[in-house]
Protein backbone atom coordinates (compact mmCIF):
# COMPACT_ATOMS: atom_id res chain seq x y z
CA UNK A 1 0.00 0.00 0.00
CA UNK A 2 1.13 3.66 -1.00
CA UNK A 3 2.03 5.58 2.19
CA UNK A 4 0.30 8.82 0.70
CA UNK A 5 1.75 10.92 4.41
CA UNK A 6 5.45 9.74 3.83
CA UNK A 7 5.48 10.92 0.47
CA UNK A 8 3.56 14.52 1.44
CA UNK A 9 6.26 14.76 4.11
CA UNK A 10 8.98 14.08 1.76
CA UNK A 11 10.46 17.22 -0.39
CA UNK A 12 10.48 15.17 -3.57
CA UNK A 13 6.77 13.64 -2.86
CA UNK A 14 5.39 17.06 -2.54
CA UNK A 15 7.03 18.19 -5.71
CA UNK A 16 5.75 15.58 -7.41
CA UNK A 17 1.96 16.30 -5.96
CA UNK A 18 2.33 19.98 -6.93
CA UNK A 19 3.78 18.44 -11.00
CA UNK A 20 0.80 16.01 -11.25
CA UNK A 21 -2.11 19.05 -10.04
CA UNK A 22 -0.18 21.06 -12.10
CA UNK A 23 -0.69 18.86 -15.16
CA UNK A 24 -4.39 18.78 -14.71
CA UNK A 25 -4.78 22.40 -14.45
CA UNK A 26 -2.99 22.83 -17.19
CA UNK A 27 -4.40 20.28 -19.41
CA UNK A 28 -7.31 22.62 -18.49
CA UNK A 29 -6.12 25.52 -18.83
CA UNK A 30 -5.19 24.54 -22.22
CA UNK A 31 -9.31 23.29 -22.80
CA UNK A 32 -11.09 26.31 -21.25
CA UNK A 33 -8.50 28.82 -23.74
CA UNK A 34 -9.40 26.82 -27.16
CA UNK A 35 -13.49 26.68 -25.85
CA UNK A 36 -13.38 30.72 -25.13
CA UNK A 37 -12.29 31.13 -28.89
CA UNK A 38 -15.53 30.38 -29.89
CA UNK A 39 -16.25 34.00 -29.10
CA UNK A 40 -14.83 34.66 -32.00
CA UNK A 41 -17.29 32.86 -33.84
CA UNK A 42 -20.32 34.77 -32.86
CA UNK A 43 -23.28 34.04 -29.99
CA UNK A 44 -24.57 30.87 -31.44
CA UNK A 45 -20.53 29.23 -31.25
CA UNK A 46 -20.05 30.31 -28.14
CA UNK A 47 -23.82 30.09 -26.73
CA UNK A 48 -23.47 26.57 -27.76
CA UNK A 49 -19.90 25.54 -26.42
CA UNK A 50 -21.21 26.58 -23.10
CA UNK A 51 -24.81 24.68 -23.41
CA UNK A 52 -22.33 21.57 -23.97
CA UNK A 53 -20.03 21.92 -20.63
CA UNK A 54 -23.48 21.79 -18.74
CA UNK A 55 -25.51 19.01 -20.63
CA UNK A 56 -24.85 16.54 -18.20
CA UNK A 57 -24.75 18.63 -14.77
CA UNK A 58 -23.23 15.20 -12.79
CA UNK A 59 -19.98 15.76 -15.36
CA UNK A 60 -20.04 19.34 -14.51
CA UNK A 61 -20.08 18.87 -11.34
CA UNK A 62 -17.64 16.33 -10.98
CA UNK A 63 -15.17 17.80 -13.35
CA UNK A 64 -15.26 20.54 -10.88
CA UNK A 65 -14.50 18.36 -8.17
CA UNK A 66 -11.68 16.96 -9.64
CA UNK A 67 -10.22 20.61 -10.48
CA UNK A 68 -11.25 21.92 -7.10
CA UNK A 69 -9.28 19.12 -5.49
CA UNK A 70 -6.03 19.42 -7.74
CA UNK A 71 -6.29 22.95 -7.16
CA UNK A 72 -6.29 22.91 -3.48
CA UNK A 73 -3.04 20.31 -3.23
CA UNK A 74 -1.43 22.83 -5.80
CA UNK A 75 -1.62 25.50 -3.93
CA UNK A 76 -0.57 23.44 -0.46
CA UNK A 77 2.29 22.16 -1.93
CA UNK A 78 3.63 25.20 -3.18
CA UNK A 79 3.06 27.00 0.44
CA UNK A 80 4.55 23.55 1.70
CA UNK A 81 7.79 23.73 -0.47
CA UNK A 82 7.98 27.92 0.37
CA UNK A 83 7.99 27.47 4.18
CA UNK A 84 10.67 24.39 3.60
CA UNK A 85 12.73 26.95 1.57
CA UNK A 86 12.30 29.51 4.27
CA UNK A 87 13.10 27.66 6.68
CA UNK A 88 16.47 26.31 5.21
CA UNK A 89 17.21 30.00 4.83
CA UNK A 90 16.16 31.66 8.05
CA UNK A 91 17.84 34.91 7.35
CA UNK A 92 17.59 36.76 4.25
CA UNK A 93 20.91 37.59 2.16
CA UNK A 94 21.81 40.80 1.96
CA UNK A 95 22.46 41.28 -1.37
CA UNK A 96 20.97 39.04 -3.34
CA UNK A 97 22.43 38.24 -6.65
CA UNK A 98 19.99 35.94 -8.85
CA UNK A 99 22.06 32.79 -10.80
CA UNK A 100 19.90 30.33 -11.87
CA UNK A 101 16.92 31.38 -10.83
CA UNK A 102 14.61 33.28 -13.30
CA UNK A 103 11.67 36.26 -13.55
CA UNK A 104 9.78 33.52 -13.92
CA UNK A 105 10.47 31.58 -10.77
CA UNK A 106 11.26 34.78 -8.42
CA UNK A 107 8.33 36.04 -8.87
CA UNK A 108 6.44 32.83 -8.28
CA UNK A 109 5.02 33.50 -4.77
CA UNK A 110 3.47 37.13 -5.94
CA UNK A 111 2.09 35.57 -9.49
CA UNK A 112 0.73 32.52 -7.42
CA UNK A 113 -1.89 35.17 -5.41
CA UNK A 114 -2.82 37.10 -8.29
CA UNK A 115 -3.50 34.13 -10.20
CA UNK A 116 -5.72 32.62 -7.33
CA UNK A 117 -7.64 35.52 -6.89
CA UNK A 118 -8.59 35.91 -10.52
CA UNK A 119 -9.59 32.22 -10.35
CA UNK A 120 -11.98 32.94 -7.89
CA UNK A 121 -13.46 36.45 -9.30
CA UNK A 122 -13.45 34.66 -12.91
CA UNK A 123 -15.92 32.03 -11.15
CA UNK A 124 -17.78 34.36 -9.57
CA UNK A 125 -18.19 36.38 -12.81
CA UNK A 126 -19.00 33.91 -14.84
CA UNK A 127 -20.04 30.57 -13.48
CA UNK A 128 -21.50 30.98 -10.23
CA UNK A 129 -24.94 32.68 -10.66
CA UNK A 130 -26.16 33.62 -7.37
CA UNK A 131 -23.10 33.28 -5.58
CA UNK A 132 -21.71 36.33 -6.59
CA UNK A 133 -22.52 37.36 -10.32
CA UNK A 134 -25.59 39.23 -9.50
CA UNK A 135 -22.91 41.88 -7.95
CA UNK A 136 -19.99 41.37 -9.08
CA UNK A 137 -22.03 41.21 -12.83
CA UNK A 138 -25.29 42.95 -13.06
CA UNK A 139 -26.13 41.67 -16.47
CA UNK A 140 -25.34 38.33 -15.88
CA UNK A 141 -28.11 35.80 -17.95
CA UNK A 142 -28.41 32.26 -18.13
CA UNK A 143 -30.00 30.21 -21.26
CA UNK A 144 -31.68 27.29 -19.02
CA UNK A 145 -31.49 26.60 -15.45
CA UNK A 146 -28.09 24.73 -16.15
CA UNK A 147 -26.78 26.74 -18.62
CA UNK A 148 -25.25 30.57 -18.72
CA UNK A 149 -25.46 32.63 -21.74
CA UNK A 150 -21.60 32.47 -22.18
CA UNK A 151 -21.53 34.76 -25.11
CA UNK A 152 -23.52 37.78 -23.87
CA UNK A 153 -21.87 37.28 -20.09
CA UNK A 154 -18.31 37.07 -21.63
CA UNK A 155 -18.64 40.19 -23.83
CA UNK A 156 -20.80 42.21 -21.16
CA UNK A 157 -18.13 41.69 -18.73
CA UNK A 158 -15.14 41.97 -20.20
CA UNK A 159 -16.53 45.45 -22.11
CA UNK A 160 -15.99 47.25 -18.56
CA UNK A 161 -12.87 48.84 -18.30
CA UNK A 162 -12.69 47.69 -14.59
CA UNK A 163 -12.89 43.94 -15.64
CA UNK A 164 -11.15 44.18 -19.23
CA UNK A 165 -7.88 45.61 -17.28
CA UNK A 166 -8.20 43.60 -14.93
CA UNK A 167 -8.32 40.29 -17.07
CA UNK A 168 -5.43 41.33 -19.08
CA UNK A 169 -3.37 42.05 -16.02
CA UNK A 170 -3.92 38.64 -14.35
CA UNK A 171 -3.99 36.33 -17.54
CA UNK A 172 0.37 38.21 -18.37
CA UNK A 173 0.81 37.14 -14.45
CA UNK A 174 -0.74 33.72 -15.30
CA UNK A 175 1.84 33.43 -18.08
CA UNK A 176 4.71 34.21 -15.93
CA UNK A 177 3.36 31.76 -13.58
CA UNK A 178 2.58 29.39 -16.18
CA UNK A 179 5.94 29.65 -17.59
CA UNK A 180 7.86 28.61 -14.77
CA UNK A 181 5.43 25.48 -13.78
CA UNK A 182 5.83 24.61 -17.48
CA UNK A 183 9.60 24.30 -17.20
CA UNK A 184 9.25 22.31 -14.17
CA UNK A 185 6.71 19.82 -15.16
CA UNK A 186 8.82 18.96 -17.85
CA UNK A 187 11.89 18.43 -16.00
CA UNK A 188 9.70 16.04 -13.56
CA UNK A 189 9.14 13.81 -16.95
CA UNK A 190 13.07 13.61 -16.49
CA UNK A 191 14.10 16.13 -19.31
CA UNK A 192 16.26 18.07 -16.77
CA UNK A 193 19.55 17.71 -18.64
CA UNK A 194 21.68 20.52 -20.39
CA UNK A 195 21.06 18.97 -24.01
CA UNK A 196 17.68 19.67 -23.28
CA UNK A 197 17.13 22.36 -21.43
CA UNK A 198 16.82 24.83 -24.11
CA UNK A 199 14.28 22.61 -25.81
CA UNK A 200 12.17 22.17 -22.42
CA UNK A 201 12.15 26.21 -22.12
CA UNK A 202 10.76 26.60 -25.95
CA UNK A 203 8.09 24.35 -25.40
CA UNK A 204 6.88 26.17 -22.14
CA UNK A 205 7.26 29.56 -24.05
CA UNK A 206 4.77 27.86 -26.51
CA UNK A 207 2.50 26.46 -24.00
CA UNK A 208 2.51 30.05 -22.54
CA UNK A 209 1.96 31.75 -25.14
CA UNK A 210 -1.15 29.82 -26.75
CA UNK A 211 -2.75 29.62 -23.22
CA UNK A 212 -1.80 33.11 -21.76
CA UNK A 213 -1.45 34.99 -25.12
CA UNK A 214 -4.85 33.29 -26.20
CA UNK A 215 -6.29 34.39 -23.05
CA UNK A 216 -5.01 38.31 -23.50
CA UNK A 217 -6.08 38.76 -27.29
CA UNK A 218 -10.02 37.41 -26.50
CA UNK A 219 -9.56 39.51 -23.23
CA UNK A 220 -8.35 42.72 -25.30
CA UNK A 221 -10.33 41.92 -27.90
CA UNK A 222 -13.60 41.99 -26.42
CA UNK A 223 -12.54 45.60 -24.26
CA UNK A 224 -11.52 47.23 -27.45
CA UNK A 225 -15.06 46.07 -28.87
CA UNK A 226 -13.34 44.02 -31.78
CA UNK A 227 -15.84 41.28 -30.97
CA UNK A 228 -19.32 43.23 -29.93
Amino acid sequence: MIDVGRIWRSSAGTKAVMAATGMILFGFTIVHMLGNLNVFFGEKSMNDYGAMLHAVPELAYFARVVLGGALVLHIAAMVKLLRQSQAARPQAYKVVTPKASTIYSRTMRFTGPVVLVFIVLHLLNLTFHGVGSDFLHPGFKMQNEHAPEAYHNLTTLLQMPMWGVFYIIANACFGFHLWHGAVAMFRSLGLSGERQLGTVKMMASGLTALVAGGNIVIATSILLHVVK
